[in-house]
């Protein structure tokens, strides 16, 4: 079996069995709402370098492996995970709905018409991703030798970030009330950059986490950091980067486009003043 669909498939797997109720009648998570910003080149050779530094220490950090760096054409922000399924399947033979599942065609419709929305809150600015936080989500236990997932971010008091996060919150929150997005966690704005949930090969039992305590201490780190860490349930500071959005898109998981991005369904293109050379 190819080796990247099998690393895809597993993962989109495992993601949607986390999305699930308790009484696992749930259909299956099919798409998400991306902001991709992994087609920057710049950012991309700054992360590789990075994540290569790490993966380079030595000795080596415990925990670290090839496998669960994200590969930095794939680079996004999620605003929210869908179970949705293609218009043609959902229509019978009598030209009745099947079931009550929404569509990709009803989700690209709902994004579009949130264009004039989100031309009033950017007020004829673009849409950035300022990647200048650097952060674990809650690890085993709370303790930080047991991470799983790494993530930049933006700062929430940064005007760039300001505007992000309305834009992220009032999409999210439409597509909630619509009825799309079940998922009731709080919402957060992040760009997963380490995920155990792709080691391979996958170990029998919980999943081996990495150790952010000694990620903090290593050289590929201190490289990158713009102050002394604190204490290792705060975000850091770094600075990767602010990039332009031109594009909302519904991508499908676990899938691959031409150069190992998700592959977009579809999409709201975004105006505003485009970014400098």
């Amino acid at each position: 079996m190819n080796r990247q669909f099998f690393r895809s498939s597993m993962a989109t797997r495992q993601f949607r069995t986390r999305h699930s109720n308790d009484n696992g009648r749930d259909p299956p998570l099919t798409h998400f709402i991306s902001l991709p910003i992994g087609h920057h080149v710049v950012l991309q050779k700054s992360v590789s370098s990075f994540t290569s530094g790490l993966l380079e220490t030595t000795p080596a950090l415990p925990g670290f492996d090839r496998t669960i760096v994200i590969p930095p054409r794939r680079l996004h922000l999620t605003l929210g995970v869908m179970s949705l399924e293609d218009a043609e399947n959902s229509i019978a033979s009598d030209g009745q709905a099947t079931n009550s599942r929404k569509t990709l065609s009803d989700a690209l419709s709902l994004l579009a018409s949130l264009g004039p929305q989100i031309s009033a809150l950017l007020c004829g600015a673009s849409l950035k991703i300022p990647l200048q936080l650097m952060d674990i989500m809650p690890p085993d236990g709370g303790n930080p030798d047991r991470a799983h997932v790494l993530w930049f971010g933006p700062p929430h008091e940064h005007e760039d970030g300001q505007r992000l996060r309305q834009v992220g919150e009032m999409v999210n929150k439409t597509f909630r009330e619509a009825g799309f997005i079940r998922d009731r966690r709080p919402f957060k704005l992040h760009c997963t950059v380490l995920n155990t949930t792709y080691r391979r090969p996958r170990a029998k039992g919980p999943r081996q986490p990495f150790s952010y305590a000694s990620l903090l201490e290593s050289p590929a780190a201190r490289a990158v950091l713009l102050e002394p860490p604190g204490t290792p349930r705060q975000p850091v500071k770094v600075d990767f980067g602010t990039w332009h959005v031109d594009e909302i898109q519904i991508c499908k998981m676990g899938s691959y486009g031409p150069e190992g991005e998700y592959e977009s369904c579809g999409g709201l293109v975004l105006s505003g003043p485009q970014p400098s050379l």
